[in-house]
């Protein structure tokens, strides 16, 4: 599987999404960031993980440096809980072979899809360059709404700015991101169109997402080794 074509905007998106400028980072007091990420305002919200995350590069420089696979374990701390991981597994997925399949095999997808992720926004976060974000208000504001779109534009000095959009819901009281939109390119309709092409591709379809979580556990053992 050709994974890496289904990735190739994933470390556009990592940068993008926490590129805030360092002074504000630095700025920033971690109980100021902990209200920002509970913040029922959407932009704050994304704000809020935005600074933690830089702040917390920047504090484990050393650490990355001796090993660049401790970004993994910072994108689980602080990104993952704010990102609705079972949402986005069972968008990839087509809705017939999600109900055909076991809550185990639904549970190991879910967890190979989320590993897949990390390890890649890992590698984007590695190469981590200052640049500069901005968020603008969503449009009617988010008072009574459920799901929200968060425009933003990410404004480089050697290019164009570019545009990502996030869509988020919420999740009892808290907001969670279940996709991402890069210059038109939405993350879960990438995923989507190459996971289809995997279900076309088996010669049989018994275990279909389970043969699919092989493959993506195939793929990171290889990446990892």
């Amino acid at each position: 599987m050709k994974i890496q074509k289904l990735l190739i905007a994933l470390p556009i998106v990592s940068v993008a999404c926490f590129a805030l400028q360092p002074a504000l980072a630095a700025s920033t007091s971690q109980a100021s960031m902990a209200a920002q990420v509970k913040s029922a305002d959407p932009v704050v919200f994304l704000r809020g993980i935005s600074d933690e995350l830089l702040a917390r590069l920047k504090t484990d420089r050393s650490q990355i440096q001796a090993n660049p696979k401790h970004v993994y374990q910072i994108v689980n701390q602080i990104l993952v809980p704010y990102v609705d991981v079972s949402r986005m597994a069972r968008s990839v997925v087509p809705r017939s072979i999600w109900m055909a399949s076991s809550p185990a095999d639904q549970q190991a997808f879910s967890q190979a899809f989320l590993n897949i992720v990390v390890r890649t926004y890992s590698s984007a976060l590695n190469a981590y360059t200052d640049q500069t974000i901005k968020y603008f208000p969503i449009r009617g504001g988010y008072q009574g709404k459920n799901q929200v779109q968060v425009n933003s534009q990410i404004v480089r000095s050697d290019g164009p700015p570019v545009e990502i959009i996030y869509r988020l819901a919420k999740n009892g009281s808290q907001w969670k991101v279940y996709d991402m939109t890069v210059e038109g390119v939405s993350l879960l309709q990438s995923f989507r169109s190459q996971f289809a092409a995997e279900f076309s591709s088996m010669s049989s379809k018994s275990n279909a997402l389970a043969q699919l979580t092989q493959k993506l556990k195939q793929h990171e053992a290889q990446t990892n080794g």
